[in-house]
């Protein structure tokens, strides 16, 4: 199952299929293959066959909270949401604090419009894993909107003194200092960023901007030269480029940008 894991993470989601199927034959009781075969068809978007697996595994292990999750998501992810709820329900009475159910709980009730659960789903998920990054994301939405911004920023420090590789948080907070002039802070967590994803496009974009907001117009130059060269075809990155060698006062470098 750990080849069928690799291939799944790679994109290659029927090479998994063949695989896990080839692991259920020689041990039909090896619940961690059909997991992983339910993963594989819900990557590939193969709805029933996920529910069918799923209702398989379920039937040899009733008590199984994973189980219920999975084949929940497998339902929600075909859009019933009734039965999706009803196993995620499930899940978190055979073990409350199972908070991959909790989360899925909370994302339901967003969906139907009850924000106020939603965000008592998401605390709930964030009390006991304090480092849960899509809770917090999700929360600090909610949270930003009635209570304003100051408090859902609150929250994403919080998760980000907890969880040393939430890259979204870093760059969300990023984006609302630069937004706000608070430069330092704004640098400090593009350098937390830059460690995590140096090579991403929107964390380098980011990065440039930033840059070029505290004075440092050459550096953003540079890192949105590296861009252009790998990105070629991405006529924003262009735009960037050119507006920074015009601010340096190189017209003709700005005109071939441009036309290039």
């Amino acid at each position: 199952t750990q080849l069928a894991f690799q291939q799944l993470l790679g994109g290659d989601a029927q090479t998994a299929v063949d695989s896990l199927r080839g692991a259920l034959e020689i041990d039909p009781a090896f619940s961690r293959a059909e997991l992983l075969l339910i993963f594989a068809h819900l990557h590939k978007g193969n709805w029933d066959a996920a529910i069918s697996v799923g209702q398989a595994l379920l039937t040899k292990q009733p008590e199984n909270p994973l189980a219920h999750n999975v084949l929940g998501v497998a339902f929600e992810r075909k859009g019933d949401a009734q039965a999706a709820r009803a196993l995620f329900v499930r899940a978190l009475e055979l073990h409350p604090s199972y908070y991959a159910a909790a989360f899925n709980l909370a994302r339901l009730d967003a969906a139907a419009g009850d924000i106020d659960r939603a965000a008592q789903g998401y605390r709930a998920v964030l009390n006991g894993m304090p480092g849960h990054e899509e809770a917090a994301l999700r929360l600090a939405r909610i949270v930003e909107s009635r209570a304003g911004a100051a408090d859902a920023e609150r929250l994403l420090l919080a998760v980000r003194e907890h969880n040393k590789g939430a890259l979204r948080v870093r760059l969300i907070l990023a984006e609302s200092y630069l937004r706000t002039g608070r430069l330092d802070e704004a640098s400090t967590l593009m350098g937390e960023a830059l460690a995590l994803a140096p090579t991403l496009a929107g964390v380098r974009l980011l990065d440039a901007r930033i840059r070029d907001a505290g004075g440092d117009i050459r550096g953003a130059q540079r890192v949105l030269q590296e861009l252009v060269r790998d990105h070629p075809g991405e006529a924003r990155y262009r735009l960037y480029l050119s507006d920074a060698q015009l601010r340096l006062g190189d017209l003709s470098a700005a005109r071939r940008t441009v036309e290039a």
